[in-house]
């Protein structure tokens, strides 16, 4: 599972693949960086421009991973999140990710 927290608001977004997010997030809020990503076990990641956007395309993105796993990534998600937006993997509340990570 792929946690995507809106820097502006708190939301949480959960996403079951990282090329589910590559379709679902414009690139113009990406470039703007309106989004922290990291997955359940703490591995950040950053969204890298491969196709810029122009006049006439949308522009492209594609997920890599920064650094190394650290379980309080995803604590200080959870402690930033306000709402769940978009749940995934059987996960329906923001208790039942709280619970699912003992953080």
């Amino acid at each position: 599972m792929i946690l995507v927290l809106e820097t502006n608001g708190g939301l949480l977004h959960l996403f079951s693949s990282a090329a589910e997010i590559e379709s679902e997030l414009e690139v113009i809020d990406v470039e703007n960086h309106e989004y922290e990503i990291c997955d359940d076990t703490g591995q950040r990641f950053v969204a890298e421009i491969i196709i810029p956007i122009t006049m006439f395309g949308a522009g492209r993105f594609h997920l890599k991973q920064n650094g190394i796993p650290d379980k309080a990534v995803v604590a200080s998600f959870l402690s930033r999140t306000r709402s769940l937006n978009r749940c995934c993997d059987g996960i329906k509340s923001l208790e039942d990710l709280w619970r699912l990570h003992n953080v």
